[in-house]
C-alpha cells in the first residue's frame, strides 16, 4: 500500500486498472494498494514527477483485489454476528452501505475508504469538535485536511502520557462545550468536596485561569433574541427556530438548511472578530506657527557623521545655544557620557538631540538614555532619523536601519515619560527645509512620533485597518515550489506550516535553531504528510549569512524558492536601565540580521510570499521590550521598502497568541487581559495572516485590545497622541463624573464621621491595606506595613489605576492617578483622605489652629520691635502654652489676668517674676 500526494482523478488516470484506490483521505491525499512491483512502479513514476509518496507498513494489500480469495471465509464469521442499530448517528467510510449489517463489514476489507467524504458530511451536519479515539493523532490532521474546522482532540498521542492526554482531550472539548461525565473519567479515589463551613479566613488564594477559551476583548455584542436564535441554530433545534420566525412551514422544512447555515455563522463570527483586529498606522498633518528655542540644546551625533549640519543650523537659527558632542557609537562609554551630560546642566540645558547616522547604532541611543539616568537629569531626549518611515505612498523609506530607533524609542517613552521628548523623522538627504524642527522640539504641537516632508510636520496615528475585500481571491501558489518558514518548528511556524499545506504548498522547509532535534519536529512532519506537503527541517541560524546563503543554495531547483515566512525571533524582557550593550546582538540580530540576509540573498528571485513576523512592541511601544521592539520596527519598515520596489511584502505586528511562541499562559496570560491584551485565539490568527496575504497587505497590526482597560493605563504617565484618532481610545480617556456620594461606600463615611482623628487615620489606613490586597493580590492585608513605600510594593501603571480607581470608588471623591507617587506610603496617603474626605472631628482637627498660628506669626513680624512690646507679647504667648500644655483651664489671677490690669513698672516686675533675671536684659 502507498500513499502519494494527488487527487483522486490524478490517481485514477494514474493506475490504469493495475492498482486499487484503498483511500481516499483528503482531497490531495490518497492510498493505493495492489502487488509489490507494481505499488514499486507506481512509487517511483510518481516520485520522478516531484510528487510525494509514503509505504505503509501493513500486512497485507488490504482494500484491494488481493483481498477478493478471502471475503467468502471472512463472511462465515461476519454473518452469524448480532449487529444492532447505533445509539448515535454513524457515518459509513463507504458510500450508500449500512454499518448495521453483515454486508458492510465484509464489504469495507475490499472496498475504498472514503474517509474524506464522511469529513464532509460531518461538517455537513455541523460537526466542530472531533475527538480521535486512536494511537495518536494522525486521524485529526486527516480531519483537518479534508476541510473540517473546529476543536480536535486525539484521546492518545505517540510518546505522551495515556491518562494526562485523554484528560487533555476531555478538557479541550469540555472548553468548548462538550458535556463530559466527568464521575467517570475522573480517578475512583475521586470525590466531590463541600465548601469549609467554618468562617473564611480572608487570606486568598489565586487560581490560574481555566483551561478555556474566552471570548476575545473585542468580540462584537450581540441582541438578547439575536443570541437564543443562533443557540437555537447551533443545536440544531428546527422547532425553536421556526416558532421564532413564525413560519407557518413545518420545522422539518428548515432541517437542510440549518447545517450551512450554522456554518455559515461561525465563518462570520470569525471575519468579524478578525476585522476587529486589525490596525494600521497613517500619518496626518500637524498646522503648527513658528517657534522659537532658547537656553542650551545638546546635539549628540555619531564620530564620522557629517550629516547633522543642517541639524545644527536649524537649531541655532531657532536661537539655541547648541553644544555638539560626538560620540563613538559602537563602543560609546556610559560614565564619561554621564559626565558630560552633568557639565552640560549646568549651562541652562533644555533639550538633548540625537541625530542618529548613517548606521543608527542602537548602542548610542541606549547609552544615552542609560547616562540621562546616571546624571539624574530629566531634560528630554529627541532622537532624529532620516527616511525611517514613509508617510504616504510617495514617500519612500531610505533607511530601514533607522526605524529600529523608532522602536526603541517607543518603549523608552514607557519606561522613562518624564526623560522622554519624542522622534522625528527628517527629509533624507538632498532635502533641508527643517524650519518646522523648532515647533517639534519645543513641545508645542504636543506630539511625540513626527516626520518632516517638506517643510511640513506629519503626525503618527494609529487607526483602524481598511476591512479586507471579501471578494479577494485566496493566495495559492502559481506553481510547484518551495516556501521556507523561519522558526518552523515553534508554534507559531507550525501553525503557518499547516496553513501553506492547506493552501496547497507541496513543500517546505522548515529551520530552527536545534533542527530535526526540536521538540515535535517529527509529529509536525507527519501531520503535513497528511495535508499534502512534503516538510524538510533543518538547523540554519539566519543571523548567519553564510548559513542562511546555503540554505537557499541547497534548495532543490525542480522545486524553486517561491515564499519566505521569517517567524524566528527571540524575546526580551528587561527595563532599559538595566539592559547590556551585548543585549542588543543576541536580541535584535534573529530578527533584524535574519530578515536583512533573507532579502538580500533572494534579490531577482521571483517570490510570491515574503512574510516577516513583527509585534505590536513596534506599533506602539512596550515598556521593557525595547531592543525586541526595535527589532520587530526594522521588520516593518524593511518590508514597506520591498513594497514600494515592487517586491512581495507583508509584515503583521502581532499582539500575543495563545498557547504558545509570541504567547502567553497562566499568570502571564492573566497580567495581559487585565491590561486589556487577550491572546489570540491561534486559528484565528492565522486567518488574520490570510486575510493580509490576499489582500496584498503591506504593514498589518493585529492584536485583540479592550480599549477601556488598555487605554488609562497605557497613558498613565505619559499622554499618547498616537491613539488620537481611535474612537475607542479617546472614548476611554473621556472626562466621567467623579464618584457620588451614593456610589461610595456609605458604611465608610458613616463610620468616619464617627471618629476622631487618630481612628480615622487608623480607618483609612485599613481601606488601603484592603484595596492593595485585591489590586497587588497580597495574600493578607496583615503583610503591609503602611510605611513601607508603594514603589515597593509592586505597582505598576495599570495596578496604579486600578487602585485609584478602587479607593475613588470607596471615598466618593475623585483621586489621581498618581496617588501612588504623590503619597509614598499607605500612611501617607491615609493622611490625605483623612484631610480630604469629609466629615473630620472639628474638636480634633487642628488646621484651623495652624491657620490661626500662621496669621499670628505674620503679625508678630510686622510688631514694633522694642522691649517692652516683646515682653508684653512673650508672657501671653507663655501663659497660652502654659494653658495648651497642662491640658488645664487657667487658674484664676493667672498672669494673663495680672498683665491686663497692670501699668508699666507692674508689668516689669511681672516679667521678672515669670521669666527670671534674663529679663533684664
Amino acid at each position: 500500500m502507498l500513499a502519494v500526494e494527488a487527487t483522486e482523478e490524478e490517481v485514477t488516470a494514474g493506475i490504469e486498472g493495475r492498482l486499487d484506490i484503498a483511500a481516499v483521505n483528503g482531497p490531495t491525499s490518497v492510498v493505493v494498494s495492489g502487488d509489490t512491483e507494481t505499488v514499486e512502479e507506481f512509487a517511483a513514476t510518481w516520485s520522478a514527477q516531484g510528487r510525494r509518496t509514503s509505504r505503509l507498513t501493513v500486512s497485507h494489500a488490504f482494500h484491494s483485489a488481493l483481498m477478493e480469495p478471502m471475503l467468502a471465509e471472512f463472511a462465515k464469521t461476519v454473518e452469524p454476528m448480532t449487529f444492532a442499530e447505533p445509539r448515535i448517528p454513524v457515518v459509513p467510510a463507504m458510500a450508500g452501505a449500512d454499518p448495521a449489517t453483515p454486508d458492510y463489514w465484509i464489504r469495507q476489507v475490499r472496498e475504498t475508504v472514503r474517509f474524506a467524504d464522511g469529513v464532509r458530511q460531518l461538517t455537513e451536519h455541523g460537526a466542530t469538535r472531533f475527538v480521535e479515539v486512536g494511537p495518536d493523532g494522525v486521524l485529526c490532521a486527516m480531519t483537518r485536511q479534508s476541510g473540517a474546522t473546529g476543536t480536535f482532540a486525539p484521546v492518545l498521542r505517540r510518546d505522551r502520557d495515556e491518562v494526562r492526554t485523554a484528560w487533555v482531550a476531555l478538557g479541550r472539548i469540555w472548553a468548548v462545550g462538550a458535556d463530559v461525565d466527568w464521575t467517570a473519567a475522573i480517578p475512583a479515589h475521586g470525590r466531590q468536596i463541600t465548601l469549609p463551613t467554618y468562617a473564611f479566613q480572608r487570606d486568598r488564594y489565586w487560581p490560574e485561569p481555566a483551561n478555556t477559551t474566552p471570548a476575545p476583548a473585542s468580540a462584537p455584542a450581540e441582541a438578547p433574541g439575536e443570541s437564543r436564535f443562533w443557540a437555537a441554530v447551533e443545536r440544531q433545534d428546527a422547532t425553536e427556530i421556526a416558532g421564532t420566525l413564525r413560519l407557518t412551514a413545518p420545522p422539518e422544512a428548515l432541517t437542510e438548511v440549518l447545517p450551512a447555515l450554522s456554518s455559515w455563522r461561525r465563518q462570520s463570527q470569525q471575519h468579524a472578530t478578525v476585522n476587529n483586529w486589525r490596525y494600521q498606522v497613517e500619518w496626518t498633518a500637524v498646522t503648527t506657527p513658528a517657534a522659537t528655542l532658547d537656553g542650551t540644546w545638546l546635539l549628540v551625533t555619531e564620530t564620522g557623521d557629517d550629516n547633522s549640519t543642517d541639524i545644527e543650523d536649524a537649531l541655532r537659527t531657532a536661537g539655541a545655544d547648541v553644544l555638539p558632542l560626538t560620540i563613538d557609537a559602537t563602543h560609546p562609554d556610559r560614565r564619561q557620557l554621564a559626565t558630560q551630560l552633568r557639565a552640560a546642566a549646568a549651562d541652562n540645558l533644555r533639550g538633548v538631540v540625537h541625530a542618529a547616522g548613517h548606521q543608527a547604532e542602537l548602542a548610542l541611543a541606549l547609552t544615552l538614555v542609560q547616562a540621562l539616568g546616571d546624571a539624574e537629569l530629566t531634560t528630554p531626549l529627541w532622537t532624529l532619523t532620516r527616511g525611517a518611515v514613509a508617510i504616504d505612498t510617495t514617500d519612500h523609506i531610505t533607511r530601514a536601519e533607522h526605524a529600529r530607533l523608532w522602536g526603541f524609542g517607543q518603549a523608552v517613552a514607557l519606561e522613562h515619560p518624564q526623560r522622554w521628548g519624542g522622534l522625528i523623522d527628517l527629509p533624507t538627504d538632498g532635502q533641508h527645509d527643517l524650519t518646522q524642527l523648532a515647533a517639534a522640539l519645543s513641545g508645542d504641537t504636543e506630539e511625540d512620533q513626527l516626520a518632516l516632508r517638506n517643510g511640513r510636520l506629519h503626525a503618527r496615528r494609529l487607526v483602524r485597518a481598511d476591512q479586507p475585500d471579501p471578494a479577494a481571491p485566496a493566495w495559492t501558489p502559481s506553481r510547484p515550489g518551495t516556501v521556507l518558514v523561519t522558526g518552523g518548528t515553534g508554534a507559531l511556524g507550525a501553525s503557518v506550516a499547516r496553513w501553506l499545506a492547506e493552501r496547497g504548498v507541496s513543500h517546505l522547509l522548515l529551520t530552527s535553531r536545534r533542527g530535526t532535534q526540536a521538540p515535535g519536529a517529527d509529529e509536525l512532519i507527519a501531520e503535513l504528510r497528511t495535508l499534502g506537503a512534503h516538510a524538510t527541517i533543518t538547523h540554519c541560524d539566519v543571523a548567519d549569512r553564510n548559513a542562511v546563503s546555503e540554505l537557499l543554495t541547497a534548495v532543490p531547483a525542480d522545486r524553486p524558492l517561491i515564499g519566505i515566512v521569517h517567524a524566528a525571533g527571540v524575546a526580551q524582557s528587561g527595563p532599559v536601565a538595566t539592559t547590556r550593550l551585548t543585549d542588543i546582538t543576541k536580541i535584535t540580530d534573529g530578527k533584524m540580521l535574519g530578515a536583512t540576509h533573507l532579502d538580500q540573498l533572494t534579490e531577482g528571485a521571483d517570490l510570491e510570499l515574503f512574510v516577516v513576523f513583527s509585534s505590536i512592541a513596534a506599533t506602539w511601544g512596550s515598556g521593557g521590550q525595547a531592543l525586541y521592539a526595535a527589532g520587530n520596527a526594522y521588520l516593518d519598515a524593511l518590508a514597506e521598502r520591498r513594497a514600494q520596489h515592487n517586491l512581495a511584502a507583508t509584515s503583521v505586528a502581532w499582539g500575543p497568541w495563545a498557547d504558545a511562541g509570541m504567547a502567553v499562559s497562566g499568570e502571564a496570560e492573566e497580567f495581559l487581559r487585565r491590561r486589556g491584551l487577550a491572546p489570540l485565539d491561534p486559528s484565528l490568527a492565522i486567518a488574520a495572516l490570510a486575510q493580509a496575504i490576499d489582500g496584498g497587505e503591506t504593514n498589518l497590526t493585529v492584536a485583540d485590545v479592550d480599549w477601556t482597560r488598555f487605554t488609562p493605563a497605557f497613558t498613565s504617565s505619559r499622554p499618547s497622541p498616537l491613539l488620537r484618532e481611535l474612537p475607542e481610545a479617546t472614548n476611554a480617556l473621556a472626562p466621567t463624573d467623579p464618584p457620588t456620594e451614593e456610589e461610595a461606600d456609605t458604611g465608610l463615611r458613616a463610620r468616619l464621621a464617627t471618629l476622631n482623628t487618630p481612628e480615622r487615620l487608623a480607618e483609612l489606613t485599613e481601606v488601603i491595606r484592603s484595596a492593595l490586597v485585591v489590586v497587588l493580590r497580597y495574600a493578607a492585608h496583615e503583610q503591609i506595613d503602611s510605611t513601607r513605600p508603594f514603589q515597593n510594593l509592586g505597582f505598576d501603571s495599570l495596578t496604579a489605576v486600578e487602585f485609584r480607581d478602587l479607593l475613588a470608588r470607596q471615598c466618593g471623591t475623585p483621586l489621581p492617578s498618581t496617588i501612588v507617587f504623590d503619597y509614598p506610603t499607605p500612611a501617607a496617603l491615609a493622611d490625605h483622605l483623612h484631610a480630604t474626605l469629609p466629615g473630620a472631628d472639628p474638636a480634633t482637627d487642628i488646621e484651623p489652629l495652624i491657620g490661626a498660628l500662621d496669621t499670628l506669626e505674620a503679625a508678630m513680624a510686622d510688631s514694633p520691635p522694642d522691649g517692652l512690646s516683646k515682653a508684653r507679647v512673650t508672657v501671653r504667648l507663655q501663659a497660652f502654652l502654659d494653658k495648651w500644655t497642662t491640658d488645664q483651664p487657667a487658674a484664676e489671677n493667672t498672669a494673663t489676668d495680672r498683665i491686663q490690669a497692670a501699668d508699666d513698672d507692674e508689668l516689669i516686675s511681672l516679667i521678672r517674676d515669670q521669666l527670671g533675671d534674663g529679663a533684664r536684659e
